[in-house]
């Protein structure tokens, strides 16, 4: 049973590394379970005993996506320790630099932001990666509350706002590099992006 189970799990890694490519290839609306099962060295029945439809792949493939990023977010946001305006800096400029180091990121994240037709088949991939999102917003515009009732942020500034200026920045930020990487030195700026948007926003800057 135990090795049934292992066999499995690496039949769906193997499903999920095919979809990666083909989608990278050829763009999600172009490419048909029956193709990932096939590039995969499976049969249809098999893909169809792991996912549904082309929307639980692209779920699981964004799950995979934010596995490593959410172990940072947990530990710098959720459960972290110490200035918690430092570690929302961390936690950015940590998303910011780890795309440029993981060619998975960069590939996963180039299909869900250049090649995906977001039309209703991937409607429930959609409302998944924005619950997601939207997790981490209301978690950063917590700490921005909070940030402000001792001070630290200014008083015309609005928490949630600032929370979602940052991710749109960030997520801009990303969609732009991504397009064109050697144009852009992302890793060496995002400290400074990041920095730069923070600083607009705090009473006193993180340097000080």
């Amino acid at each position: 049973m135990r090795r049934t189970k292992e066999d499995a799990a690496l039949t769906r890694e193997s499903l999920l590394d095919a979809a990666e490519r083909l989608f990278s290839e050829k763009g999600v609306s172009r490419t048909s379970l029956a193709d990932i099962a096939s590039a995969a060295g499976v049969t249809r029945g098999a893909i169809y005993w792991h996912f549904k439809n082309k929307a639980e792949v692209f779920v699981a493939m964004h799950a995979r996506l934010r596995e490593p990023v959410d172990a940072v977010f947990q530990k710098l946001i959720v459960a972290g320790s110490g200035d918690p305006i430092r570690r929302v800096r961390d936690y950015y400029v940590y998303v910011l630099e780890e795309t440029t180091r993981s060619e998975r990121r960069r590939r996963l994240l180039d299909i869900l932001t250049h090649k995906a037709e977001y039309v209703d088949e991937l409607k429930p991939a959609i409302d998944d990666i924005h619950g997601v999102h939207k997790r981490v917003s209301e978690a950063i515009a917590q700490i921005f509350v909070e940030a402000k009732a001792v001070g630290v942020l200014r008083a015309d500034v609005d928490p949630e706002l600032a929370a979602e200026t940052l991710r749109f920045t960030v997520h801009g930020a990303l969609s732009i590099w991504l397009l064109w990487p050697e144009r852009y030195p992302l890793a060496e700026r995002a400290g400074p992006l990041i920095d730069q948007i923070l600083n607009g926003i705090l009473v006193k800057p993180l340097n000080d």
